[in-house]
């Protein structure tokens, strides 16, 4: 066998990116998830934000090897003398946070940047491990990044089998903190490495929906405290960048909705969860053409919106992208 024969046979593929979800399919995701949330729990204040990190989250996936995975990361960072901290909502363990000795605090460090990934359940842990690993000499004490994670505390595991919705059913798998935007640069790049060092690691389905992307995979967001976008409902805003851009869906999708029904959504911006609730529920027996004109109506209202307040997503006013991964 010759050694283009052998390379030939034993290459890896490189992972393809992420295909990128059109608006419609985004939005349509969105209404359905909204709806399913409420009728879930209606006493959940954060709906929207529930609805959006969790868009195309509706299958429940295999476990594989991560629970043992997540247990030899958390006994790597600390052999390394790094931190390892459970963030903890509704008796579930949400994430594990791994900081270095200093870490980061969102309020304090303003330059901030946050990089997403999203991945098969069952990798999870392998690909924070090797994230960690890669970056920890870069960063130092700074090291800020969280993982989904897999119940290892016996009464989180009780309330995480009797949720409806699952713990990894979100798309923000893996969030790593970056002190500013060239440390981000720098990090990005040791993670594109990584995806050609392990490229059946990282998911070419797993899609980040809105978020602005480098290498075709890798969500790069900045969110200032004081970013707002003006929408024909009111000013949109949120304390961090899921929170701003699922609070902007939410009101534009309400206000697509007011304009097909001849509502003016600058007068009536009371009762307006009401209004998408109904929205939601009205939208399950429409015809397909009536939801194109309604899903059309929300993306020139988002897009005039997001050209206006400068709203970085990957849909109009995406940050510049690299090049395709070459392998």
């Amino acid at each position: 066998m010759s050694f283009l024969d052998f390379r030939k046979k034993y290459k890896v593929p490189p992972t393809p990116n992420l295909r990128e979800p059109s608006f419609e399919e985004c939005i349509d995701a969105f209404i359905n998830k909204y709806l399913f949330i409420n009728n879930l729990n209606p006493d959940n204040d954060t709906i929207d934000y529930s609805a959006f990190i969790s868009i195309f989250c509706d299958k429940e996936e295999d476990i594989g090897s991560n629970f043992k995975e997540q247990q030899k990361l958390m006994q790597l960072v600390k052999q390394q003398g790094y931190q390892t901290a459970p963030q903890i909502s509704d008796d579930r363990i949400i994430f594990i946070h791994i900081s270095g000795k200093d870490g980061l605090n969102e309020k304090k460090d303003l330059d901030m940047v946050k990089l997403y990934i999203n991945c098969d359940r069952k990798n999870i842990s392998l690909i924070t491990n090797l994230i960690f690993q890669k970056i920890r000499i870069i960063v130092g004490t700074k090291l800020q990044l969280k993982c989904i994670s897999e119940q290892y505390v016996d009464w989180c595991k009780e309330a995480e089998n009797n949720s409806v919705i699952k713990n990894y059913q979100r798309n923000d798998k893996i969030v790593i903190y970056a002190e500013n935007p060239h440390m981000a640069e720098l990090i990005a790049e040791q993670i594109n490495e990584l995806r050609r060092e392990h490229p059946e690691l990282f998911s070419s389905e797993k899609t980040l929906p809105f978020i602005p992307k480098k290498y075709g995979f890798i969500g790069f967001v900045s969110k200032k405290s004081s970013d707002y976008a003006r929408t024909p409902l009111g000013i949109a805003s949120g304390s961090t960048y899921n929170d701003y851009i699922s609070n902007l869906i939410f009101c534009c999708t309400i206000s697509g909705f007011d304009k097909y029904f001849g509502i003016d959504s600058h007068s009536n911006r009371d009762n307006v969860e009401e209004r998408m609730i109904k929205y939601a529920e009205l939208y399950q027996n429409m015809t397909q053409t009536e939801k194109s004109v309604i899903l059309r109506n929300i993306k020139e209202i988002f897009e005039q919106v997001s050209r206006d307040s400068n709203v970085q997503t990957s849909y109009f006013t995406p940050v510049e992208s690299d090049a395709p991964v070459q392998e």
